[in-house]
Formats: structure tokens, sequence, C-alpha cells
């Protein structure tokens, strides 16, 4: 066997490993949501509430969250799609944090005749 035959099976191998366990239910809320969301967005769009599909998501998907905090989740990702907050701070000007370096400077005044 040469070493290109052995670095050619060390990568279809991980590779399929690799494969194999993105299969896996996500560590976090966050992941799970977003391995969900193809079926999410869907539902959101048949007029599913979020009540409900937080519901499904508890029985279905052993998802336990909350309201706020699944619409937090699916705002994130709507953002994310959109082209992300930096994206979004730019097409909407007041909105975000600031960079300080861009605030114009403020002058110090002075109030004549007090003190």
């Amino acid at each position: 066997m040469s070493k290109s035959d052995t670095s050619d099976s060390w990568i279809s191998a991980a590779r399929r490993r690799l494969a194999a366990r993105s299969m896996e239910k996500p560590a976090t809320k966050a992941g799970q949501i977003r391995a969900l969301w193809p079926e999410i967005h869907a539902a959101l769009d048949c007029g599913q509430s979020m009540k409900s599909i937080r519901i499904w998501l508890e029985d279905e998907a052993g998802i336990s969250v909350a309201i706020t905090s699944l619409t937090s989740y699916i705002s994130r990702i709507r953002r994310r799609e959109a082209g992300g907050p930096a994206e979004t701070a730019r097409a909407a000007p007041g909105q975000g944090r600031q960079d300080p370096r861009s605030r114009p400077e403020r002058r110090k005044t002075t109030i004549r005749g007090l003190g």
C-alpha cells in the first residue's frame, strides 16, 4: 500500500465518521432549532403559531424551550439568512451599536454667570 492510498483511506474514513456525527442531535438548543429550521420555517409559513411550534418541538423532538427563547432563536436565524447583524445595522441607521470612533466629538460647554 502506497502513502497516497493510506492518505485516501484515512480521508474517506474521516469523512464517513464526520457525516455520521452530523446526524447526531446538536448539543445546544440553538443548534437543535437550527437543525430543524426548515420544518419550523415551513410551519410558520403555513400559519402555525409560535405556541404550537413550541409544543411540537417539546413533544416530537424533546426540545423544551420557552416561547420567548424560541422567538429569539428564530430571529437570529432569520437575521443570519438576511445577511447577518452587520448588514442589518447598515440597512437600518440608528439601530444597533455604533463604533465609538464614528461618533462626532462633543464639545464641553460652559454656562457663563453661574457658579
